[in-house]
């Protein structure tokens, strides 16, 4: 058993109180499982830049979207802080330009057309695909990623297509 260092002390701010039981609920359930904990990606739907800006200060660094317009205006107001973007919800191929200045991950690529246009927007920038098995129920996933990084993304795929399909279509990593 690794030792690791007590939680931070419970924030006095609601949504920092949730995002701290959150991931003491992870911690404790990765430790029952012998396994290191995995990220939290806050789906910041709904919520307004204030709500994103006050969990960015309690050290929640990765937010979700579901909507391209709805995230650019956010991004747009929140360009002051660091802040990793995710499209978590189904992106239109003609906002694909958008999406790729936009979001450093696109989590929810369902057409190899997208991994295209998405290349396409992002010259001499890292855009690669991967897929992998992972052995949960017969699910296959696809990792398309838009920014450098070592954070992990599924969506759905062929994964013995996919790969081959993805350095084709943006002549990058796979």
């Amino acid at each position: 058993s690794i030792a690791r260092p007590p939680p931070p002390p419970m924030p006095e701010n609601p949504l920092s109180n949730a995002r701290h039981a959150v991931l003491q609920r992870l911690e404790n359930a990765a430790r029952a499982a012998g396994r290191t904990a995995p990220s939290l990606l806050a789906v910041s739907k709904t919520q307004n830049a204030a709500a994103i800006a006050t969990l960015f200060a309690a050290g929640q660094h990765a937010f979700g979207e579901n909507y391209v317009q709805e995230a650019q205006a956010k991004a747009r107001e929140l360009a002051h802080l660091d802040i990793e973007w995710h499209l978590i919800g189904h992106l239109q191929s003609n906002k694909a330009d958008i999406a790729a200045s936009l979001f450093d991950w696109v989590q929810t690529v369902d057409r190899i057309k997208l991994v295209a246009a998405l290349a396409k927007h992002r010259p001499g920038r890292a855009c690669a695909a991967q897929c992998a098995d992972p052995g949960q129920r017969g699910r296959r996933s696809q990792q398309v990623r838009l920014s450098p990084g070592g954070h992990r993304h599924a969506g759905q795929c062929d994964r013995h297509r996919t790969a081959a399909e993805a350095a084709r279509a943006d002549g990058h990593s796979h």
